[in-house]
């Protein structure tokens, strides 16, 4: 999509946010301890509503269901701004680059307050990233040795490439390591170019 520096930042935010999400359908996660109680209390209700781990929330219906929501909730402009605070809480916590739920939930306020002032224009950019990041999430569960129920509700049968072995696997650290940096430096690039501090010179 064509969108500024800014967009990239902060809709990057935003992405990396709802890859949690999938997660959500397991109480004992380290996503659904990460911003009590509506984390824990949503795990709950998810978890009943998708049958489970790694089944309705790591299916193709489940990405779809994710899409329509964003879609549907894009179109009033406070909800993106709203769904950046929790977004950006669960990344910045769950992923344990802040030190707790309090400056979780600062970090939250400040993503929001930036979507809210320099965020992506218009209705698509929203579905595109939650979209994306739980597509992300599915995938990469799919490349371990618990796979996915791609086809719940039709079939529980758990599909799996598992090139990655194990969850949390050497193989699993050294692809993800490489591709974590990479997508951190172009974030904080197009960061670092929103505020005027990089000319934006060259590529990534």
């Amino acid at each position: 999509m064509p969108l500024d520096p800014a967009g990239v930042a902060t809709g990057s935010l935003v992405c990396a946010g709802a890859a949690l999400l999938p997660d959500l359908d397991h109480r004992r996660a380290t996503l659904t301890r990460a911003l009590p109680p509506i984390s824990s209390v949503g795990a709950r209700v998810v978890e009943a509503a998708a049958g489970g781990h790694r089944q309705g929330t790591h299916s193709l219906a489940g990405i779809a269901v994710a899409v329509i929501f964003a879609v549907l909730a894009g179109r009033t402009p406070w909800v993106p701004v709203l769904a950046s605070l929790l977004l950006g809480s669960l990344a910045f916590t769950a992923l344990k680059i802040v030190p707790g739920p309090k400056t979780g939930w600062l970090v939250g306020i400040a993503v929001a307050l930036a979507v809210a002032a320099a965020g992506p224009g218009g209705e698509a950019w929203f579905p595109w990233a939650i979209g994306l990041g739980v597509a992300a999430h599915v995938l990469g569960d799919a490349l371990t040795r618990g796979g996915v129920a791609l086809l719940w509700p039709v079939s529980g049968r758990r599909f799996a490439v598992p090139v990655l072995g194990l969850t949390g696997s050497l193989r699993e650290w050294l692809l993800m390591t490489p591709l974590s940096l990479y997508a951190t430096v172009g974030l904080l690039l197009s960061a670092a170019q929103a505020l005027g501090l990089w000319s934006g010179g060259g590529g990534l």
